[in-house]
């Protein structure tokens, strides 16, 4: 049969083809069924790779074990593998985004080089999202609403029927003899969205109609936008995500950073913790490090610069290692490179972090404390304590970044063609 769902597959049949393996996110629901069942159809015209359906279980339900076996039911009868995968979420506070979370964990795994995740979300989940945030005070990256497609794990994720409205797919469902879960908490007006949908949305529709339409546009627009905002970023002498502040006014800085989160798929803050994060970068003195945290990676300003760092960052611990050998820790990866003079490969070192107030000298210069050199060189207060100091027979002999102190000389011009240690922080975990 012909369809606006059909079509709309149809619209994306390059990328399906070009995929290693299509998965469907698939709750059960009258949207996920009749995607699953429309990709199934196109699959019966078109060349396409492997089909699998992939059902979350959060056992949030006292049904949500038979909901498990319905899908498990129509997969069969499409023809279709499915996979489940059961999760766990507790019953704290914003449980949908718990939810959420959960969910896209449990699809990441499956998303190989070039496979495909497909979601069902529609064109009336659009407009739900952007007027939703809009209430809540969203920026232009908020009001650009569901994304049609980004990357996720080392695949990708496609929302195929994102311009096709939900009267069109219960249209497309009426005709199926196949039944579809009905979650009874998609009822429940105690939740923000719920109450947009079935109390708020009735209302503009009788006075707007076409007010879909021309809220997708809005969300066009603002992605675009967002998108013209030039990309700032550099990667620093250490590899970490940076940008200067110097010529950027508090909203370019704003956006800079969220397009900058927004590429990277990792979750932004809100707009207003973003906004006080920019307005403290642009006040803060010298000694003074703003600080953003977003789960896995934190936004950090020092010295007119912000960079974008691992939150777990680690201090470096007692450890013993070979010259030569590249090791990977919670505090970063210690490489080495060759130079005119240097440590013997294959020799013994240890490596420490820096102490409180500790000094050293280096060769031609004063006794001074390590901070003041780290300051000098520009190595930030929150890379000290992962900064590993090299150091032979209990001596310091070596710090990255600063080159050999005078201890370190002497070994140094013993050995021709030695190797110098190079410290790289922990990266940033890419991707939600």
């Amino acid at each position: 049969m012909t369809s606006p769902l059909l079509e709309a597959l149809t619209e994306h049949v390059a990328a399906l083809r070009r995929a290693t393996h299509l998965y469907v996110g698939f709750s059960g629901g009258t949207d996920s069924l009749c995607l699953l069942h429309a990709l199934t159809t196109l699959a019966k015209r078109e060349t396409l790779p492997g089909i699998t359906a992939i059902h979350v279980n959060h056992g949030l339900h006292p049904d949500a074990d038979s909901w498990e076996q319905h899908c498990c039911h129509v997969a069969s009868e499409l023809g279709v593998e499915i996979v489940v995968e059961r999760v766990a979420v507790s019953s704290k506070a914003s449980l949908e985004a718990q939810a959420r979370n959960a969910r896209y964990s449990a699809f990441e795994p499956y998303l190989s080089e070039s496979a495909l995740l497909l979601l069902a979300h529609h064109l009336d989940d659009q407009v739900e999202t952007v007027l939703f945030r809009l209430v809540r005070g969203a920026g232009p990256i908020g009001l650009s609403g569901i994304p049609q497609s980004r990357s996720l794990g080392e695949g990708g994720l496609l929302r195929p029927l994102l311009n096709v409205s939900r009267s069109e797919i219960e249209d497309y469902a009426s005709v199926l003899a196949m039944e579809s879960i009905n979650d009874p908490s998609n009822k429940d007006l105690s939740l923000d969205r719920n109450f947009l949908r079935h109390q708020v949305l009735p209302l503009i529709a009788e006075r707007w109609p076409g007010y879909r339409s021309g809220i997708a546009r809005t969300a066009t627009i603002m992605a675009s936008i967002d998108n013209a905002i030039p990309d700032l970023w550099y990667e620093c002498s250490m590899g970490a995500l940076s940008v200067n502040i110097e010529t950027l006014e508090s909203d370019a800085l704003h956006t800079v950073i969220r397009n900058k989160l927004k590429a990277l798929d990792l979750r932004p803050p809100s707009h207003d913790a973003l906004g006080e994060f920019c307005r403290q970068c642009f006040k803060a003195r010298d000694d003074k490090v703003p600080t953003l945290t977003m789960g896995s990676c934190t936004l950090v300003c020092w010295r007119a610069r912000i960079q974008l760092v691992s939150s777990s960052l680690a201090e470096c611990e007692l450890e013993e290692v070979t010259v030569g050998e590249t090791i990977d820790r919670a505090w970063g990866r210690l490489s080495w490179v060759h130079s005119d003079s240097g440590l013997s490969a294959g020799s013994l070192v240890t490596l420490r972090r820096v102490t409180s107030g500790e000094k050293i000298k280096l060769p031609g210069r004063p006794s001074r404390t390590l901070r003041h050199y780290m300051q000098e060189a520009g190595i930030a207060p929150y890379w000290r304590a992962s900064l590993p100091m090299v150091c032979i027979n209990g001596d310091l002999a070596v710090v990255p970044g600063l080159g050999c102190t005078d201890y370190g000389r002497h070994i140094f011009n013993g050995n021709s063609e030695g190797l110098v240690p190079v410290w790289i922080p922990p990266k940033i975990q890419i991707g939600n």
